[in-house]
């Protein structure tokens, strides 16, 4: 009888686990000042915070929160059928679907000193509507891999696609909650960046 092999993930688990700690240990260093709402009694307070709600219920927030949630949308489907593609369609191993998330995150490393030149340079939204447009032509490159098989190999095809991720990912989202903190009124920056989170990774993805 033969015994197959099982690959060992848990020194992958013990690396993410001590990133996550010094991610945490590094945002109580974080300063974030916001602005308060001054009011003489509890229900002028009140009539201030909705008020202050009001104003993310604008053209502009719609706009944003719809551009956002088609971002979740297109994200979800990748991140639920897209090894599934590699995998099935491409024959992938286990092991190179692991390189192609190796690269992502190498290309995301690569593009972020640039980032704030990148999006100040094409302007914010701009760059948002830019990645969803790149993503989905990405997304349908990789539907006819198989078909461009004479031109290159689709594992190859693969990897030069996901480096993209540097910008639709990486550009993309800090763009996104950089907008957002321009369009919320200063007492509503911290709901306006729990608004778009959701929006884009709950409600989206």
């Amino acid at each position: 009888m033969t015994i197959l092999e099982e690959n060992d993930y848990s020194g992958a688990f013990y690396v993410a686990l001590v990133c996550y700690f010094l991610a945490m240990i590094a945002s109580l260093f974080v300063k974030v000042n916001l602005g308060q709402i001054k009011a003489s009694s509890q229900e002028e307070k009140l009539r201030q915070n909705k008020e202050e709600l009001m104003k993310l219920v604008t053209p502009s927030s719609l706009i944003f929160f719809g551009m956002i949630l088609q971002g979740g949308l297109m994200w979800g489907i990748r991140d639920t059928y897209f090894n599934v593609f590699l995998q099935k369609e491409l024959g992938m191993s286990s092991q190179l679907i692991g390189y192609t998330v190796t690269i992502s995150v190498v290309s995301q490393i690569l593009i972020l000193p640039f980032a704030k030149w990148i999006i100040e340079g094409i302007g914010h939204i701009h760059i948002c509507f830019l990645a969803i447009i790149v993503d989905v032509a990405r997304l349908l490159v990789s539907s006819y891999a198989k078909q461009f098989s004479d031109l290159i190999h689709p594992i190859n095809l693969m990897y030069g696609l996901i480096w993209m991720d540097s910008l639709c990912l990486v550009v993309y989202w800090t763009s996104a909650v950089k907008y957002s903190y321009k369009i919320a009124p200063p007492t509503l920056v911290g709901t306006m960046a729990a608004i778009a989170n959701s929006i884009q990774w709950v409600i989206g993805e």
